[in-house]
């Protein structure tokens, strides 16, 4: 069962931040998840009360241009806010550093941060260690899923035969085997159009 940090104000107010990667279907129905069981949590307790809640849709790797990030870090530090949820250490960041740098900037304004999935305060004895393991294990993991991405668009960039060859583009269009042929009056226009940057 979920205990808050010693020495609690009268009433938590509660921030609730949320990051998905991308404005996907499946990454949508994530965020979905996410707040709904945060806030749940936030209205089965008497001493939380929810004041905001902020969601990017923006990759962990930096918290740069994180707008709702750095609105509620700037809530927190004006007092708008005595307690953060957020669902996981990945959520907050996947940069180990970033996550550091967030929770000791919380501290200095005397907010922690609950991490639900870990089950984990800000002001835990031993947070730091755990959050640079966990927060390590994230980085890894999409700096993994990157080097991925790569390789696959490597391999495929060398197989003359691959669909990425056959994409549509203007000036072109697939044939019934899908490969890609000249498209007459489309052509026409590009080549107009080179002549007249020449």
């Amino acid at each position: 069962m979920k205990q808050h940090p010693p020495l609690p104000p009268s009433r938590y107010e509660v921030g609730i931040y949320c990051r998905v990667s991308t404005a996907s279907k499946t990454q949508v129905v994530s965020a979905g998840h996410q707040l709904s069981g945060l806030i749940a949590d936030v209205a089965n307790s008497q001493q939380e009360r929810l004041y905001d809640v902020y969601l990017d849709i923006q990759s962990g790797r930096t918290s740069d241009n994180r707008k709702n990030l750095m609105r509620f870090l700037d809530d927190c530090r004006a007092g708008r806010g005595t307690l953060v949820y957020t669902k996981s250490i990945s959520r907050f960041a996947r940069n180990t550093v970033d996550v550091l740098t967030i929770v000791r900037e919380l501290k200095k304004v005397n907010v922690p941060v609950y991490f639900e999935n870990e089950q984990l305060y800000s002001f835990d004895k031993e947070a730091e260690l755990a959050i640079s393991l966990h927060g390590a294990i994230a980085q890894g993991e999409s700096e993994n899923k990157s080097e991925n991405i790569k390789w696959s668009l490597d391999k495929a960039a060398q197989n003359p035969d691959a669909q990425i060859y056959n994409r549509k583009c203007y000036g072109y269009s697939n044939s019934e085997d899908g490969s890609l042929v000249i498209n007459e009056s489309e052509a026409e226009v590009t080549l107009s159009a080179m002549q007249m940057v020449r």
